[in-house]
């Protein structure tokens, strides 16, 4: 299990979190017009999503917080979360 440390809190809290052996996930979803209420909001591309994955390098605890292709955008499906390719974020 990944610990939150203080750092990666926000303001507005995660809508969904999901745990794996591997990572966490944390998603929040869009809340504006494209959201479509006949399908479940986790198959929709309104999600943002962050993987955070922790690893013991050189003694030390290394904890990453990465992006889908490197975006912090309301634009992934949470249902696709551990197929995407992650990357840290790019400015």
């Amino acid at each position: 299990m990944v610990r939150y440390p203080d750092l990666y809190t926000e303001a507005i809290k995660p809508d969904i979190i999901a745990e794996t052996e591997e990572a966490s996930y944390m998603g929040w979803f869009s809340r504006g017009s494209e959201f479509n209420r006949s399908l479940p909001p986790e198959e929709q591309p309104i999600c943002r999503i962050r993987r955070i994955t922790e690893t013991v390098e050189d003694g030390s605890t290394v904890t990453r917080t990465q992006y889908p292709d490197g975006k912090d955008e309301y634009i992934f499906v949470w249902n696709d979360r551990e197929s995407l390719t992650y990357k840290y974020r790019q400015a």
